[in-house]
């Protein structure tokens, strides 16, 4: 089928030319009706010759008009084409048939048949036209002289002058008394009565001028008609969502009205076609992808813009505002398809049109015309939001909440059941939108509104009535569930999730790939989102199963969303995919960990191919930041120059994004970005170290304390916590690496930003985020030499919980403290006692519960623990070289001296057998400062203080030299 604009162009073209070609057939006869074979025949030097029987055939070329006299000359010495009139023929309508037959009658010169009726009064009629152009402005009057005429008439004919006049004064009488005042205006002229002839003439016009009316009037009826009926065919096909069709119907319709002689009367259905041809141009656009549908959606504004002409708000008022609101939702289906700039543009220039429109449909007079635009508007005032950034986002979609909401007051559940629960679903979504611009307990009413307002559709949409509507209405039901579980406590959270993933799943038992593939795309990308947000929030194998499922949905997605095809949304699939895929990511063990974190950053790297920072830059800056959070999470987990690298890229994807994302524009994103980079250039300075790593964890400070001049405990509290333990985690690793004053205030300021952190990070209310910022802070204490504020942070640690990572750490730091800081000997013990309580066979803790055992006097049992210890076989090395160093000091204590030579022999030939790199591991601080204030080893201190000197030797060698020197002083 041809397309609209090629069927237009030539309907159009019908009336200019043919633009195909005619041909022209049929016989040459004398008057006689003999034929005239062999004999040359012309038009315009398309030539033919005549066969035996006269016949004739001329192909004639595109080039002629319809409606164009043309002549037909034929070769034939001493003989005269009488039929056509001297051969003059008006070229047919090729429309009505493309085959033309002509008879072509020839006389011989002289004949009298060549002065008929016609001849004479074409050539007086040529007579006056000729006179006329002859005759100037200044010239003076004489007597018009035909003889001049009648000489070249007889020759052209085979007359003489006297035959021609006889035969044209022999026409004169015999149209004397007839009624046909044009002869008779002609008959005036030739008899030189010029002013007889111009008063027959002017009444010959005025009959020809009352027929042409009378014609014209009935032909305007006819074309009318022929208007109507293709007009209301193409309604027909319109309304069973056949837009080609109709359009081709339009189009006829159109072109009728071209050919109204009075166009300027029916300016209504000029403007009424235009408006058909822009609706249903509109309507097949948007259901179409691409270049096509976009071109179509141009295309239904220019017939919008054309009925702007004829529907004028002063002529036509209603039929303006409805225009206008159809304009309106052109702009927006258009607006939704280009880039971000175009796009501001045309859904402001939507905006304007539903208000235009709105200027006339008062609710008191055009109630339905009120909600309606109201609810268009309320979708343009959404999509504009979506690209403007915060506070005029935010004041947009209160624009249209407030929009819908006025729908409603006329579009009741009892009165339109339908459309109330239309408009509740869109009032739903722009709940939801708003609430991801507003900030603490007003946004989380927004939501609640929001599930409110889809389940109220719910109550018309229901799966047997209206499956499709119940469906997505489902999906969106489970968007904004999904977004409430964000802004409640865990098990409400999880409670809410488990409903959004339900009304996904009930969605797709509708919306399936074969009966809507678009719509089931769009369900599984929500789908995908309420799985990803369900799996974050559940650990173990779970969690695991759910994550893996979203990036199912999301895949699935993908086989619909083509980039050929939907590239945008393509690109948004790709986004969403890696969102789904860090997760699992950073979840995973670590060879399957690595995998899912590189196809993650595979996904963003093919979304950046649509979301460039030139189209689409909020989507590029969107995607640079997720990148970001890809290649640090990478390259926290790989070691050497590999891994530095990765941290690299991720530094540089967040400063990617916060070109686009800047603070005065979108300070929400620039802020969560600044604070992305943080913590890329937290983890880059710690891998480098030195005075470049100290460069870059200044630099990550600067960048959460950026990110906290937008993010505030007041409007985002566990955001703004969360930052200020990033910043006092780079503060205080940035103070490791400092002296003097500056390491002091470094650690003093990360002890501030940690408290900070802990005003919202409580062990009731964010238990596990507590535990972290509160090991973070006991590690700012113990670097910065503060034992007693340290050790009050691990126990506080300790007494909570005792099985995860976070807690082994504490374990160890505050055993640390307590031994070898404080000296507090009895709390070391105690630690380790309720340490093994909890966990009998932990090697570390029976270890330090031994060495307590000897500095809380505890001198017999030590003994035991210490040979239990050295027959256990994963025992290493340098722990039990270490035991056996505690083992001798025990024996000393207990009166039993003669046990020490055999027992430091040993440590020397256990020492020997280790490679010549070994050292020690042990820190001896307690159990050298208990030695030295112990009575019981008085008498071996010094002796004591060099055996113990050995630890700090840097090989195997160093060690032996003091150990041999121990064995050659030690008396008893």
């Amino acid at each position: 089928m041809k397309s609209i604009t090629t069927l237009l162009l030539v309907c159009c073209g019908t009336l200019i030319a043919f633009g195909q070609q005619l041909t022209l057939q049929g016989t040459l006869t004398t008057d006689a009706q003999s034929p005239v074979p062999a004999t040359r025949i012309s038009v315009h030097g398309i030539t033919n010759t005549t066969d035996q029987k006269g016949q004739y055939k001329l192909v004639l070329g595109g080039s002629f008009r319809e409606g164009e006299r043309v002549i037909i000359a034929v070769e034939k010495i001493g003989w005269v084409i009488n039929s056509p009139l001297d051969g003059e023929w008006n070229l047919p309508n090729i429309r009505l048939q493309n085959v033309q037959t002509l008879k072509i009658i020839l006389v011989p010169k002289g004949s009298k048949s060549l002065w008929s009726h016609a001849r004479i009064e074409k050539h007086i009629a040529k007579l006056s036209d000729e006179i006329a152009r002859l005759k100037e402005d200044d010239d003076q009057p004489r007597p018009v002289d035909f003889s001049f005429y009648l000489r070249e008439w007889a020759e052209q004919y085979g007359f003489t002058p006297e035959q021609v006049k006889a035969a044209f004064d022999e026409w004169a009488k015999a149209v004397e008394k007839s009624d046909d005042y044009r002869a008779l205006g002609l008959r005036a002229f030739y008899q030189k009565n010029f002013p007889l002839a111009a008063e027959n003439f002017v009444k010959a016009a005025q009959k020809d001028e009352g027929q042409i009316k009378s014609v014209q009037e009935q032909l305007d009826r006819n074309i009318l008609d022929a208007y109507k009926n293709r007009k209301d065919a193409g309604s027909s096909f319109k309304n069973s969502y056949q837009y080609k069709e109709a359009l081709e119907q339009y189009a006829f319709a159109k072109l009728h009205l071209a050919g109204l002689t009075s166009k300027d009367k029916y300016w209504y259905e000029q403007a009424q076609i235009e408006l058909m041809i822009g609706n249903a141009t509109r309507d097949m656009g948007k259901g179409i992808d691409g270049e096509e549908g976009t071109r179509l959606l141009a295309k239904a504004m220019d017939s919008y813009q054309r009925a702007f002409v004829g529907f004028t708000r002063q002529r036509s008022l209603r039929n303006w505002a409805l225009t206008q609101r159809n304009f309106g939702d052109a702009l927006k289906s258009l607006g939704a398809r280009m880039e971000d700039n175009q796009s501001a543009k045309l859904f402001a220039e939507a905006i304007a049109a539903y208000h235009n429109a709105l200027h006339v449909y008062i609710r008191e007079r055009f109630p339905e015309d009120w909600a309606l635009t109201h609810g268009r508007l309320g979708d343009a005032l959404r999509s504009q939001s979506a690209i403007i950034e915060d506070a005029q986002s935010a004041k947009l979609l209160g624009e249209a909440v407030a929009a819908y909401q006025s729908a409603l007051l006329v579009y009741t559940r009892d009165r339109s059941q339908n459309d109330w629960a239309f408009t509740q679903n869109l009032l739903g979504q722009a709940l939801k939108s708003l609430s991801e611009k507003t900030e603490g307990s007003p946004s989380v009413n927004l939501l609640v509104e929001a599930v409110t307002a889809h389940r109220n559709a719910l109550q018309v949409y229901t799966r047997e009535y209206l499956p499709v509507a119940w469906a997505l209405t489902q999906n969106d039901l489970g968007n904004a569930l999904e977004a409430q579980s964000a802004a409640v406590e865990d098990a409400q959270s999880r409670k809410l999730l488990a409903e959004a993933v339900a009304a996904h799943r009930l969605a797709l038992q509708v919306e399936t790939r074969e009966r809507s593939p678009k719509s089931w795309a769009i369900i599984q990308r929500g789908l995908g989102s309420a799985l990803l947000a369900q799996g974050q929030t559940i650990a173990g194998e779970e969690g695991a199963n759910l994550l893996a499922e979203a990036v199912v949905a999301y895949c699935n997605a993908l086989q619909v969303r083509t980039r050929e095809q939907s590239p945008r949304q393509w690109a948004a699939a790709q986004n969403s995919l890696g969102n789904a895929l860090l997760a699992q990511g950073q979840r995973g063990a670590s060879a399957e960990r690595l995998r899912l974190l590189a196809e993650a950053v595979a996904a963003y790297h093919n979304a950046l191919q649509v979301r460039t920072r030139e189209q689409w830059p909020r989507q590029w800056a969107e995607t640079q930041d997720k990148l970001c959070i890809a290649f640090w999470s990478q390259g926290t987990r790989i070691a050497g120059t590999e891994g530095a690298k990765l941290l690299a890229e991720a530094a540089t994807a967040c400063r990617n994004a916060l070109e686009v994302r800047t603070r005065e524009q979108s300070p929400q994103n620039w802020a969560e970005t600044q604070s992305h980079l943080g913590i890329a250039l937290s983890s880059q300075g710690v891998r480098i170290a030195g005075s470049e790593g100290v460069r870059l964890l200044v630099e990550a400070a600067a960048a959460y304390r950026n990110a906290l001049l937008v993010i505030t405990r007041d409007k985002l509290p566990q955001r703004w916590a969360e930052t200020q333990h990033n910043l006092g985690s780079a503060l205080w690793r940035q103070a490791i690496f400092m002296k003097g004053n500056d390491r002091e205030r470094l650690f003093a300021e990360a002890v501030i930003a940690y408290r900070n952190a802990l005003l919202v990070r409580t062990p009731d209310h964010l238990p596990e985020k507590w535990a972290e910022t509160q090991y973070g802070l006991g590690e700012t204490y113990y670097f910065s030499a503060r034992w007693s504020d340290a050790a009050e942070c691990f126990a506080s640690l300790l007494a909570r919980r005792q099985t995860n990572e976070i807690a082994t750490f504490s374990y160890s730091r505050l055993s640390d403290i307590y031994h070898e800081r404080l000296f507090e000997y009895e709390l070391a013990f105690k630690l380790h006692q309720k340490r093994l309580a909890d966990f009998p066979d932990n090697l570390n803790a029976l270890v330090n519960f031994a060495e307590t055992h000897f500095t809380t006097g505890r001198f017999a049992e030590c003994e035991r623990r210490i040979a239990a210890l050295l027959a256990n076989h994963q025992i290493a090395a340098s722990t039990s070289l270490a035991l056996r160093m505690i083992d001798i000091a025990n024996s000393l204590a207990m009166n039993q001296a003669d046990q020490v030579p055999p027992k430091l022999e040993a440590i020397i030939r256990a020492i020997t057998d280790q490679p010549e790199n070994f050292k020690f591991t042990w820190t001896f601080n307690g159990t050298l400062h208990f030695m030295g204030e112990n009575e019981k080893l008085a008498a071996y201190r010094d002796w004591l203080k060099l055996l113990f000197s050995a630890a700090e030797g840097k090989n195997r060698d160093a060690v032996l030299k003091v150990l041999r020197e121990a064995k050659a002083g030690f008396k008893w």
